[in-house]
Protein backbone atom coordinates (compact mmCIF):
# COMPACT_ATOMS: atom_id res chain seq x y z
CA UNK A 1 0.00 0.00 0.00
CA UNK A 2 2.91 2.40 0.80
CA UNK A 3 4.35 2.16 -2.53
CA UNK A 4 0.98 2.16 -4.39
CA UNK A 5 0.82 6.20 -2.48
CA UNK A 6 3.91 6.84 -3.16
CA UNK A 7 3.59 5.85 -7.12
CA UNK A 8 0.49 7.74 -6.83
CA UNK A 9 2.97 10.73 -5.77
CA UNK A 10 4.95 10.90 -8.31
CA UNK A 11 2.56 10.34 -11.02
CA UNK A 12 0.85 13.30 -10.21
CA UNK A 13 4.15 15.63 -9.25
CA UNK A 14 5.45 14.30 -12.64
CA UNK A 15 2.22 15.00 -14.61
CA UNK A 16 1.43 18.44 -13.32
CA UNK A 17 3.31 20.26 -15.45
CA UNK A 18 1.23 18.61 -18.38
CA UNK A 19 -1.71 19.23 -16.79
CA UNK A 20 -2.59 22.64 -18.53
CA UNK A 21 -1.79 20.87 -22.37
CA UNK A 22 -4.95 20.63 -24.54
CA UNK A 23 -5.76 18.92 -27.56
CA UNK A 24 -6.52 21.70 -29.70
CA UNK A 25 -7.11 20.11 -33.38
CA UNK A 26 -7.18 16.49 -33.85
CA UNK A 27 -7.92 14.04 -36.62
CA UNK A 28 -4.91 15.69 -38.70
CA UNK A 29 -2.46 13.57 -40.60
CA UNK A 30 1.55 14.31 -39.15
CA UNK A 31 1.39 17.85 -38.17
CA UNK A 32 5.56 19.03 -39.17
CA UNK A 33 5.04 22.92 -39.06
CA UNK A 34 2.61 25.21 -38.43
CA UNK A 35 3.14 29.49 -38.24
CA UNK A 36 1.09 32.17 -36.41
CA UNK A 37 -0.25 34.98 -38.60
CA UNK A 38 -2.04 37.32 -36.12
CA UNK A 39 -5.11 34.96 -35.35
CA UNK A 40 -4.71 32.59 -37.85
CA UNK A 41 -2.87 29.60 -37.57
CA UNK A 42 -1.56 28.07 -40.36
CA UNK A 43 -0.05 24.10 -40.13
CA UNK A 44 1.53 21.52 -43.01
CA UNK A 45 0.55 18.12 -42.65
CA UNK A 46 3.59 15.93 -43.93
CA UNK A 47 1.22 12.79 -45.91
CA UNK A 48 2.58 11.68 -49.50
CA UNK A 49 -0.04 10.37 -52.40
CA UNK A 50 -1.53 13.66 -52.53
CA UNK A 51 -2.70 13.40 -49.23
CA UNK A 52 -0.44 16.30 -47.87
CA UNK A 53 -2.31 19.54 -46.94
CA UNK A 54 -1.67 23.45 -45.94
CA UNK A 55 -4.45 24.82 -43.45
CA UNK A 56 -5.20 27.22 -40.89
CA UNK A 57 -8.03 27.94 -38.13
CA UNK A 58 -8.94 30.98 -36.38
CA UNK A 59 -7.62 30.52 -33.13
CA UNK A 60 -9.98 33.52 -31.44
CA UNK A 61 -13.00 30.67 -32.45
CA UNK A 62 -14.01 28.96 -29.09
CA UNK A 63 -14.14 25.37 -31.36
CA UNK A 64 -11.58 25.85 -34.10
CA UNK A 65 -12.58 25.07 -37.59
CA UNK A 66 -10.75 23.31 -40.12
CA UNK A 67 -10.20 25.37 -43.30
CA UNK A 68 -7.96 23.53 -46.22
CA UNK A 69 -5.87 26.15 -47.94
CA UNK A 70 -4.18 23.63 -49.96
CA UNK A 71 -4.66 19.94 -50.73
CA UNK A 72 -3.01 17.23 -52.76
CA UNK A 73 0.57 17.70 -51.80
CA UNK A 74 3.79 15.57 -51.40
CA UNK A 75 5.48 15.93 -48.21
CA UNK A 76 4.82 19.48 -47.47
CA UNK A 77 7.15 20.66 -45.12
CA UNK A 78 8.13 24.06 -43.42
CA UNK A 79 6.42 27.06 -43.83
CA UNK A 80 7.57 31.03 -43.91
CA UNK A 81 5.85 34.50 -44.22
CA UNK A 82 6.96 37.32 -46.49
CA UNK A 83 4.54 39.89 -46.96
CA UNK A 84 1.20 38.71 -48.18
CA UNK A 85 3.01 35.15 -49.36
CA UNK A 86 3.42 32.40 -47.67
CA UNK A 87 6.21 30.38 -48.70
CA UNK A 88 6.27 26.37 -48.29
CA UNK A 89 8.16 23.25 -48.97
CA UNK A 90 7.27 20.21 -50.91
CA UNK A 91 10.07 17.02 -50.50
CA UNK A 92 8.74 15.45 -53.67
CA UNK A 93 5.83 15.94 -56.18
CA UNK A 94 5.32 12.40 -57.62
CA UNK A 95 4.13 10.76 -54.39
CA UNK A 96 7.65 9.33 -52.93
CA UNK A 97 10.59 11.27 -51.61
CA UNK A 98 12.59 10.74 -54.35
CA UNK A 99 11.59 13.17 -56.33
CA UNK A 100 13.02 16.88 -56.52
CA UNK A 101 11.79 18.88 -53.70
CA UNK A 102 10.39 22.50 -54.71
CA UNK A 103 9.42 25.69 -52.73
CA UNK A 104 6.20 27.29 -53.64
CA UNK A 105 4.31 30.39 -52.63
CA UNK A 106 0.73 31.48 -52.29
CA UNK A 107 -0.91 34.57 -51.82
CA UNK A 108 -2.85 34.15 -48.22
CA UNK A 109 -5.16 37.02 -48.99
CA UNK A 110 -6.83 35.37 -51.95
CA UNK A 111 -9.50 32.44 -51.12
CA UNK A 112 -8.41 30.65 -54.34
CA UNK A 113 -5.00 30.68 -53.67
CA UNK A 114 -2.41 29.38 -56.57
CA UNK A 115 0.64 27.69 -55.85
CA UNK A 116 3.83 29.60 -57.70
CA UNK A 117 6.92 27.75 -57.77
CA UNK A 118 10.03 29.74 -56.27
CA UNK A 119 13.32 27.45 -56.90
CA UNK A 120 13.85 23.59 -57.00
CA UNK A 121 16.44 21.36 -57.32
CA UNK A 122 16.53 20.66 -53.20
CA UNK A 123 17.21 17.62 -51.34
CA UNK A 124 15.36 18.03 -48.29
CA UNK A 125 14.91 21.44 -47.53
CA UNK A 126 14.32 21.25 -44.00
CA UNK A 127 13.45 24.89 -43.06
CA UNK A 128 13.40 28.03 -44.60
CA UNK A 129 13.90 31.55 -43.77
CA UNK A 130 13.03 34.90 -45.15
CA UNK A 131 14.77 38.22 -44.67
CA UNK A 132 14.28 40.59 -47.32
CA UNK A 133 14.55 40.00 -50.58
CA UNK A 134 16.98 36.59 -49.63
CA UNK A 135 15.61 32.96 -48.98
CA UNK A 136 17.47 31.41 -46.22
CA UNK A 137 17.33 27.43 -47.39
CA UNK A 138 18.72 24.32 -44.78
CA UNK A 139 19.47 21.48 -47.30
CA UNK A 140 18.98 18.65 -44.81
CA UNK A 141 20.58 16.03 -47.25
CA UNK A 142 23.60 17.70 -48.81
CA UNK A 143 24.70 19.06 -45.34
CA UNK A 144 24.31 23.09 -46.75
CA UNK A 145 22.56 26.09 -45.52
CA UNK A 146 22.06 28.17 -48.83
CA UNK A 147 20.38 31.33 -50.18
CA UNK A 148 18.64 32.49 -52.98
CA UNK A 149 17.62 35.85 -54.11
CA UNK A 150 14.17 36.58 -54.44
CA UNK A 151 13.96 39.30 -56.54
CA UNK A 152 15.08 37.18 -59.42
CA UNK A 153 12.49 35.36 -61.59
CA UNK A 154 15.19 32.19 -61.76
CA UNK A 155 17.46 32.34 -59.03
CA UNK A 156 20.55 30.84 -58.97
CA UNK A 157 21.11 29.26 -55.13
CA UNK A 158 24.70 29.84 -53.45
CA UNK A 159 25.83 28.70 -50.62
CA UNK A 160 26.14 30.27 -47.09
CA UNK A 161 28.01 27.53 -45.14
CA UNK A 162 28.49 23.78 -45.78
CA UNK A 163 27.88 23.08 -41.57
CA UNK A 164 28.70 19.16 -42.12
CA UNK A 165 25.92 17.85 -40.20
CA UNK A 166 22.21 18.14 -41.17
CA UNK A 167 20.44 21.09 -40.18
CA UNK A 168 16.92 20.77 -39.08
CA UNK A 169 15.19 24.06 -38.62
CA UNK A 170 16.72 27.33 -39.28
CA UNK A 171 15.92 30.91 -36.82
CA UNK A 172 17.31 34.48 -38.22
CA UNK A 173 18.08 37.24 -35.69
CA UNK A 174 19.43 40.39 -37.56
CA UNK A 175 22.45 39.17 -38.91
CA UNK A 176 22.67 35.78 -36.85
CA UNK A 177 21.16 32.44 -38.34
CA UNK A 178 20.33 30.16 -35.85
CA UNK A 179 20.06 26.63 -36.68
CA UNK A 180 19.88 23.10 -35.13
CA UNK A 181 21.69 20.00 -35.49
CA UNK A 182 19.21 17.17 -35.43
CA UNK A 183 21.84 14.16 -35.28
CA UNK A 184 24.59 15.54 -33.25
CA UNK A 185 22.00 17.59 -30.97
CA UNK A 186 23.27 20.72 -31.01
CA UNK A 187 21.89 24.87 -31.32
CA UNK A 188 24.81 26.53 -33.50
CA UNK A 189 24.51 29.75 -35.31
CA UNK A 190 27.05 31.88 -38.06
CA UNK A 191 27.17 35.73 -38.79
CA UNK A 192 25.22 35.96 -42.05
CA UNK A 193 27.57 39.23 -42.77
CA UNK A 194 30.57 37.31 -42.53
CA UNK A 195 32.02 36.38 -46.19
CA UNK A 196 33.37 33.27 -44.86
CA UNK A 197 31.04 32.58 -41.82
CA UNK A 198 32.42 30.20 -38.76
CA UNK A 199 30.04 28.09 -37.18
CA UNK A 200 29.52 28.75 -33.11
CA UNK A 201 27.99 26.64 -31.10
CA UNK A 202 25.47 27.95 -28.86
CA UNK A 203 24.03 24.73 -27.02
CA UNK A 204 24.74 20.95 -26.59
CA UNK A 205 23.43 17.59 -25.73
CA UNK A 206 20.34 17.84 -27.10
CA UNK A 207 18.17 15.35 -27.97
CA UNK A 208 17.11 15.27 -32.06
CA UNK A 209 16.27 19.09 -31.77
CA UNK A 210 13.80 19.76 -34.92
CA UNK A 211 12.61 23.48 -34.34
CA UNK A 212 14.01 26.70 -33.03
CA UNK A 213 11.43 29.33 -32.54
CA UNK A 214 12.34 33.42 -31.36
CA UNK A 215 9.72 34.98 -28.94
CA UNK A 216 10.69 37.66 -26.55
CA UNK A 217 14.67 37.16 -26.71
CA UNK A 218 14.02 33.43 -25.83
CA UNK A 219 14.93 30.52 -28.40
CA UNK A 220 12.27 27.53 -27.47
CA UNK A 221 13.95 24.16 -29.08
CA UNK A 222 11.39 21.58 -29.34
CA UNK A 223 13.11 18.18 -29.50
CA UNK A 224 11.58 15.25 -31.90
CA UNK A 225 11.16 12.00 -29.60
CA UNK A 226 8.23 10.01 -29.79
CA UNK A 227 8.37 8.82 -26.34
CA UNK A 228 9.37 11.83 -24.83
CA UNK A 229 9.54 14.66 -26.99
CA UNK A 230 10.62 18.33 -25.05
CA UNK A 231 9.96 22.04 -25.79
CA UNK A 232 12.52 23.93 -23.74
CA UNK A 233 14.16 27.64 -23.79
CA UNK A 234 17.65 29.58 -23.77
CA UNK A 235 17.59 33.47 -23.25
CA UNK A 236 20.10 33.88 -26.56
CA UNK A 237 21.62 37.28 -24.09
CA UNK A 238 22.54 34.60 -21.53
CA UNK A 239 22.63 30.92 -23.55
CA UNK A 240 24.41 28.80 -20.33
CA UNK A 241 21.32 28.22 -18.80
CA UNK A 242 18.51 26.21 -20.67
CA UNK A 243 15.14 25.25 -18.99
CA UNK A 244 13.03 22.93 -19.73
CA UNK A 245 9.71 23.77 -20.06
CA UNK A 246 7.39 20.38 -21.35
CA UNK A 247 8.02 16.38 -21.59
CA UNK A 248 6.44 13.49 -22.86
CA UNK A 249 4.94 15.39 -26.08
CA UNK A 250 4.88 13.06 -29.16
CA UNK A 251 7.40 13.83 -31.81
CA UNK A 252 6.85 17.45 -31.58
CA UNK A 253 8.60 19.66 -34.62
CA UNK A 254 8.61 23.64 -34.91
CA UNK A 255 6.12 25.52 -32.52
CA UNK A 256 3.96 28.53 -33.04
CA UNK A 257 3.80 30.70 -29.28
CA UNK A 258 1.85 33.80 -28.90
CA UNK A 259 1.14 35.72 -25.56
CA UNK A 260 -1.47 33.57 -24.54
CA UNK A 261 -0.77 30.52 -25.80
CA UNK A 262 1.79 28.26 -27.28
CA UNK A 263 0.94 25.55 -30.51
CA UNK A 264 2.48 22.27 -30.56
CA UNK A 265 2.37 19.76 -33.63
CA UNK A 266 2.41 16.16 -32.40
CA UNK A 267 3.34 14.74 -35.22
CA UNK A 268 2.87 10.73 -33.79
CA UNK A 269 -0.13 11.70 -32.54
CA UNK A 270 -1.77 13.64 -35.28
CA UNK A 271 -2.76 16.07 -33.57
CA UNK A 272 -1.95 20.24 -32.10
CA UNK A 273 -1.85 20.96 -28.53
CA UNK A 274 -1.47 24.03 -26.99
CA UNK A 275 -0.73 25.55 -23.27
CA UNK A 276 -1.51 28.52 -21.88
CA UNK A 277 1.81 30.81 -21.44
CA UNK A 278 0.32 32.29 -18.25
CA UNK A 279 0.70 28.67 -16.77
CA UNK A 280 4.52 28.44 -18.07
CA UNK A 281 5.14 31.66 -16.38
CA UNK A 282 3.48 31.20 -13.11
CA UNK A 283 4.59 27.46 -12.99
CA UNK A 284 8.08 28.25 -14.94
CA UNK A 285 7.79 23.96 -15.08
CA UNK A 286 10.43 24.07 -12.97
CA UNK A 287 10.29 20.76 -11.89
CA UNK A 288 13.58 20.45 -13.29
CA UNK A 289 15.04 23.97 -12.48
CA UNK A 290 17.52 24.08 -15.38
CA UNK A 291 18.46 20.64 -14.72
CA UNK A 292 18.98 18.39 -17.63
CA UNK A 293 19.25 14.43 -18.34
CA UNK A 294 20.77 13.60 -21.30
CA UNK A 295 20.26 11.14 -23.32
CA UNK A 296 16.73 10.42 -22.44
CA UNK A 297 15.75 7.71 -23.52
CA UNK A 298 18.98 5.99 -22.57
CA UNK A 299 20.46 2.44 -22.61
CA UNK A 300 23.36 2.56 -20.19
CA UNK A 301 23.90 5.67 -18.99
CA UNK A 302 22.50 9.52 -17.96
CA UNK A 303 24.20 12.61 -17.24
CA UNK A 304 22.92 15.32 -15.85
CA UNK A 305 23.71 19.10 -16.81
CA UNK A 306 22.74 22.76 -15.95
CA UNK A 307 24.35 22.37 -12.09
CA UNK A 308 27.60 23.56 -10.61
CA UNK A 309 27.40 21.51 -7.78
CA UNK A 310 27.54 17.90 -6.57
CA UNK A 311 23.42 16.72 -6.39
CA UNK A 312 22.56 13.48 -4.66
CA UNK A 313 19.99 11.45 -6.21
CA UNK A 314 17.76 8.31 -5.62
CA UNK A 315 15.94 6.10 -8.78
CA UNK A 316 12.59 4.63 -7.90
CA UNK A 317 10.98 1.98 -10.24
CA UNK A 318 7.19 2.21 -11.46
CA UNK A 319 5.51 1.34 -8.42
CA UNK A 320 8.01 3.28 -5.85
CA UNK A 321 10.66 0.98 -4.80
CA UNK A 322 14.37 2.67 -4.96
CA UNK A 323 16.75 0.93 -7.61
CA UNK A 324 19.69 2.95 -7.14
CA UNK A 325 21.27 6.50 -5.49
CA UNK A 326 24.00 8.16 -5.81
CA UNK A 327 25.76 11.32 -6.16
CA UNK A 328 26.37 13.37 -9.34
CA UNK A 329 27.63 16.35 -10.65
CA UNK A 330 28.25 17.67 -13.88
CA UNK A 331 28.12 15.71 -17.26
CA UNK A 332 28.92 12.48 -14.45
CA UNK A 333 27.73 9.13 -15.80
CA UNK A 334 24.83 7.87 -13.47
CA UNK A 335 24.96 4.40 -15.00
CA UNK A 336 21.38 2.02 -15.41
CA UNK A 337 22.79 -0.62 -17.65
CA UNK A 338 21.28 -2.81 -14.82
CA UNK A 339 18.28 -1.74 -14.70
CA UNK A 340 15.10 -3.25 -16.78
CA UNK A 341 13.63 -1.39 -19.31
CA UNK A 342 10.86 0.63 -18.92
CA UNK A 343 9.65 3.97 -17.24
CA UNK A 344 11.84 5.07 -13.69
CA UNK A 345 11.42 8.75 -11.60
CA UNK A 346 15.04 10.97 -11.06
CA UNK A 347 14.65 12.08 -7.54
CA UNK A 348 17.11 14.84 -6.42
CA UNK A 349 17.50 16.77 -2.95
CA UNK A 350 15.21 19.49 -2.96
CA UNK A 351 14.04 19.08 -6.66
CA UNK A 352 11.13 17.41 -8.26
CA UNK A 353 10.62 14.50 -10.18
CA UNK A 354 12.49 13.72 -13.49
CA UNK A 355 10.76 11.16 -15.74
CA UNK A 356 13.90 8.37 -17.51
CA UNK A 357 13.21 5.84 -19.84
CA UNK A 358 15.20 2.81 -19.74
CA UNK A 359 15.44 1.57 -23.19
Amino acid sequence: MRNTYFFILIFLISNYCNSQISDYIVGIDRPISILLVNNELYFAEYADNGNGKISKVDITDPIPVVTEILTGLNYPNTLALNGNDLYYTVDADNGSRSGIAKIYKFDITNSNPIPIEVFQNLNIPSSIVIDGDDLYISDYSSNKIIKIDLSIANPVSNDVSTVGFSVSSLLLNENELYFSNFTLGKLSKIDTSEPNPVVTDIFTNLSNPSGVLLYNNEVYISEFNQNDGTISKVDISNPNPITSLLSGLANPYVIAINENHIYIPEFAENKISKISTSSLTLNEYSIKQNIRVYPNPASNFIKISGTNETLRYRIYDIIGTEVTKGSVSQDEVILINNLNAGLYFLKFESINIIKIIKR
